[in-house]
């Protein structure tokens, strides 16, 4: 490692790092802490990629790091009530350009202060392109192998993203706070941040909605899917440690899992959970074997095994199918042994999709439709491993859904009923953040047609409207629509902003209009022409 300049050396003494929680959006539990260095301006640098780049132009950014990265690690040591918390520490895409650059030294660094290597998190960003990607790719695979996690920083911000997140096979990945910023909003930022979620989710990756500041910024992400959330709405950086806590309950009540409970789905895929008994990434090799092959007694022979790392983190899956052609080969044992020696379990662990235990099924069915060859999807509660859910337990729920859905559907205008009425009304009205418009539709005078031309062309007329509204709210997105019973329908709109706000009112008045001019010709032609039917009001007076 190349000798530092007084002035590097100096100004190393000099930087602090302030620690910033990243937590489940779901509970507020902290899932780590992210060093975020302090005090560059004190060393002439107007910003901290400033400082970095004129290591990197002195040639001595590996060095520089290194020290950083033991600073950061000893500081994360001592706070007092981190837990089982991981370290977020942003790492620089250029160290491996370094000369000095050599693998194996942080490994020292956390046996000087005893920690497990499934405590850091590196974060690479797509800021700085690798100049050298076959090299980091080698690079980032050994981290991966070491236990190490691996996060992609600022999706979103550059021209690389897609390319770093194919070969650096992270566990993370944190949403550029461009796309966070105002997306309660903005609905194409929504829709851009939506889709980065599920595509992480169904490479098993986990999502960070990062920068978020306020509460309807922070409801957005959630509702879109986001894993865990950092920013200042939760906690600001802290340099002192002991502001830091181990759970921040503002989450929890932001989303209100107190006063909603448990919803039907969220409660069916609970009860369908398996706990399959998962592995260490420390086991030997052989005794998963024996697992898969019905040794056991304890057990049934499950079909896929979970890894977790040292603090309960899945880490992957491992597959019975995938230890066949070993147990039916003459040299197959002595050769899964020998491939174990060099990687964990042989590289017969693959990735496997994760959701947290409050996830929708409609989140967790698109998982696994999504994801070829995987059993399952692992199910984490704050972060930690809680079960497995296999195809066939996913099936069952999703069937057991439609069943109830199917029941509450209203039968003549095929659109959903009062349970399911009652279930968007809880989410929306008591959500500070939704900003919503509710539309209540009664027919006028309906009664007397009903009484003039009969319940069977009356019945016509309601799915001529149900038609209208179900096809004006496909188009527009953002509706909820209902049969509340009789002539009686209901609306529900997001609108995150007022472009939003106009467009439901077009869409309102197009409902309006088109039923107006359509349910004309449910009247004979005698009717039509005299402006409507006769029929005796409640007092017994005719009228049109």
């Amino acid at each position: 490692m190349n000798p530092l300049s007084e002035f590097w050396r100096v100004l190393i003494d000099s930087l602090v790092f302030a620690f910033q929680p990243v937590v489940n959006i779901h509970t507020g539990a902290v899932y780590g802490f992210e060093a975020l260095l302090r005090g560059v301006e004190a060393g002439g640098f107007p910003s901290i990629h400033a400082l970095f780049d004129a290591a990197f132009a002195d040639g001595v950014l590996y060095s520089l790091d290194f020290r950083l990265r033991e600073k950061a690690l000893s500081l994360f040591r001592d706070i007092t009530d981190r837990g089982s918390a991981k370290l977020f520490y942003n790492l620089d895409n250029r160290i491996t350009e370094m000369p000095d650059y050599s693998p194996g030294n942080t490994f020292r660094l956390l046996e000087k202060y005893g920690l497990e290597p499934s405590v850091i998190v590196f974060e690479v960003s797509e800021r700085h392109e690798f100049s050298d990607y076959a090299a980091a790719r080698g690079v980032l695979s050994q981290y991966k192998n070491q236990n190490f996690r691996i996060a992609v920083d600022d999706f979103g911000a550059g021209y690389s993203g897609l390319q770093l997140l194919y070969f650096a096979h992270p566990d993370l990945i944190k949403i550029d706070r461009f796309f966070v910023d105002g997306i309660d909003a903005d609905q194409r930022k929504r829709m851009f941040a939506e889709r980065i979620v599920d595509m992480a989710h169904l490479m098993g990756i986990q999502v960070v909605a990062e920068g978020v500041e306020t509460e309807k910024e922070f409801n957005a992400c959630r509702k879109i899917g986001c894993d865990l959330v950092q920013g200042y709405l939760i906690e600001r950086p802290q340099i002192d440690q002991t502001k830091l806590k181990s759970h921040y309950p503002l989450v929890a009540e932001m989303t209100h899992s107190d006063r909603r409970g448990i919803s039907s789905s969220a409660a069916t895929l609970r009860s369908r959970i398996d706990p399959v008994v998962p592995a260490l990434i420390t086991d030997d090799i052989l005794s998963v074997l024996e697992r898969f092959r019905g040794i056991s007694a304890v057990e049934e022979t499950p079909a896929a095994i979970p890894v977790l790392d040292s603090i309960g983190s899945c880490v992957g899956l491992l597959r019975e199918r995938d230890f066949r052609k070993y147990v039916y080969s003459p040299f197959g044992i002595a050769v899964l042994r020998h491939a174990a020696s060099s990687t964990p379990f042989g590289g017969l662990m693959v990735s496997v999709p994760t959701v947290d235990v409050n996830a929708k099924l409609r989140t967790i069915q698109s998982l696994f439709i999504g994801t070829r060859g995987v059993e399952g999807v692992v199910v984490t509660e704050n972060g930690k491993y809680a079960g497995f859910l296999d195809a066939r337990s996913i099936l069952e729920a999703v069937a057991e859904q439609e069943v109830t859905d199917a029941r509450d559907q209203n039968p003549l205008s095929r659109l959903p009923g009062n349970a399911k009425l009652d279930e968007y009304l809880l989410e929306h009205w008591d959500d500070p953040s939704s900003n919503c418009l509710f539309c209540y539709f009664d027919f006028n005078d309906f009664k007397p047609f009903n009484d003039h031309y009969g319940f069977r062309r009356g019945d016509r007329v309601i799915q001529l409207f149900a038609g209208i509204l179900r096809d004006v709210a496909s188009r527009s997105g953002g509706w909820f629509v209902a049969h509340i019973g009789g002539d009686d329908f209901f609306a529900g709109i997001d609108c995150p902003s007022l472009e939003a706000e106009i467009a439901a009112e077009t869409g309102i008045t197009e409902v309006l209009t088109r039923f107006s001019g359509s349910v004309v010709a449910f009247y004979d032609e005698v009717d039509r022409l005299r402006g409507g039917i006769e029929e005796r009001d409640r007092n017994g007076v005719v009228r049109i």
